[in-house]
């Protein structure tokens, strides 16, 4: 897979449009971030690419020369097609144990052995996962169970990571070594969406960037040019 392409993505709630009509691409080996306030939007257009909310729209996987439309499919469908989503709040399950935790990432996956492996792949990028790996989620720090949410999203083994406020309520050393992580993803081959409030962190690491306000895309460019752009530092880095 070498990019997602969203191509009028629109998602009501009732009479209320929440995302309307917006166009976008993120592709593998970068790192994509989706900034705005909020209430812009950010949340629901990663739940409508999870198939978690109804949306109208297109979603194109493009690989190489071919293109496939996979709007219509269900969660578990576009999972299969190697798209995952670490959800805002983290989501883990707090009376099951780190690798109970990990292993219901993989739940698509039925070769053991394979599952065993992903699981030690999570545990070598989080070392501190390891050491824990029989604790309970919900006894962890509020960084340790982020970096659980992330391994469990990767136990799909996915091409393309969307991440919902990732940095959401952590310390700062800890928000460092995350993003870290992410650069290292993204270094693998990854393709990752990230929707990030700490907008000066996200647009630091990513290569392409969109503003997304009210439900509408606003402003696009390389990270590094909306990091030095009047109208974001104003909106969101001072």
């Amino acid at each position: 897979m070498k990019s997602v392409e969203v191509k009028n993505l629109v998602v009501n709630y009732g009479l209320i449009k929440a995302v309307k009509g917006i166009s976008f691409t993120f592709k593998a080996g970068e790192i994509t971030s989706l900034i705005g306030s909020n209430g812009a939007g950010k949340t629901t257009t990663l739940k409508a690419l999870s198939a978690l909310l109804p949306h109208m729209g297109d979603i194109l996987i493009e690989s190489g020369s071919t293109s496939e439309n996979i709007s219509r499919l269900d969660a578990p469908g576009r999972l299969r097609k190697k798209i995952a989503l670490c959800p805002e709040g983290r989501g883990i399950f707090p009376n099951l144990t780190v690798t109970e935790n990990l292993m219901l990432g993989a739940y698509l996956n039925e070769d053991k052995a394979k599952i065993g492996q992903l699981i030690d792949q999570q545990f070598e990028m989080f070392s501190r996962l390891a050491e824990r790996r029989n604790q309970l989620a919900g006894t962890l720090s509020g960084g340790e169970q982020q970096m659980l949410a992330i391994g469990r999203a990767l136990m799909s083994e996915p091409q393309m990571l969307m991440l919902d406020e990732p940095s959401l309520g952590l310390a700062p050393i800890i928000i460092e070594q995350i993003f870290q992580k992410f650069v290292d993803l993204k270094n693998k081959g990854l393709g990752l969406l990230i929707v990030e409030q700490n907008a000066s962190l996200a647009l630091e690491v990513s290569e392409k960037a969109y503003v997304l306000e009210t439900g509408t895309l606003t402003l696009e460019g390389k990270g590094v040019d909306l990091l030095n752009d009047k109208r974001v530092i104003e909106a969101y880095l001072n």
